[in-house]
């Protein structure tokens, strides 16, 4: 089909009437995240990490666009949370759930081809609700992202209301999904999380390159000890 993307003409299987791809439940905790497309260069050899995309979404549109191309890099780590296409309350609607279907879309192209995949999910504010957790079954792991969610009295800290809207989603997600376990990717200080997260094991990844550092570290110590 001519002008037609790749990632239109294949379509997986879906538990839903919108034909959001289903992704299976993985029971994979990810030692550390690494960004989409950065080297890790390291005279040991890191292992049992995953790929992230907490980014801006034009910095990994390939793996949409040419999802051939763009599945090189997340085979060679093994490991993914699928893409984090942004989600605002500004938005319409038609193009959030478009978001939520390339999300999942490319989970399931990776899984089809033998990579370990964790949703990425998120949401915008209640409007969003039908439809973002779409795709992800229940007792998954999850990943969730706070970058920009800082503490609301700093100077790069997001505001009272939009600290209040994850908090909402993040409720909404536990009681909807019921996951195993939430991979938290960034800080979760002051009152961020809602009160149900205490039922839910959260793993902590809190900056870019904090848990690669903490792999290296652990391989080398015990690099020493044998």
């Amino acid at each position: 089909m001519v002008g037609v993307l790749p990632s239109e003409r294949e379509i997986f299987p879906s538990a839903d009437g919108l034909g959001v791809p289903l992704l299976k439940a993985e029971a994979f905790e990810p030692s550390y995240l690494v960004p989409h497309r950065q080297k890790v260069r390291t005279e040991y050899p890191l292992s049992g990490g995953a790929v992230h995309f907490f980014f801006d979404d034009r910095r990994f549109e390939s793996v949409w666009k040419t999802p051939e191309k763009g599945f090189s890099y997340v085979r060679g780590v093994g490991a993914a949370l699928t893409p984090d296409f942004s989600l605002h309350p500004e938005m319409p609607l038609a193009l959030q759930l478009f978001n939520v279907y390339r999300n999942r879309w490319c989970g399931a192209f990776w899984q089809g081809r033998g990579v370990r995949v964790i949703p990425t999910v998120g949401w915008s504010d209640a409007s969003s609700y039908p439809f973002c957790f779409l795709g992800v079954e229940e007792g998954s792991t999850v990943a969730v992202s706070t970058v920009g969610l800082g503490d609301p009295r700093g100077t790069r800290g997001a505001s009272e209301p939009e600290r209040g809207l994850f908090r909402a989603g993040f409720a909404e997600m536990l009681r909807r999904i019921s996951p195993r376990l939430v991979l938290l990717y960034g800080e979760a200080r002051d009152g961020l999380l809602p009160e149900s997260a205490s039922r839910v094991r959260i793993r902590s990844y809190p900056s870019r390159w904090s848990s690669i550092r903490e792999e290296r570290r652990r391989l080398s110590e015990e690099a020493m000890r044998a």
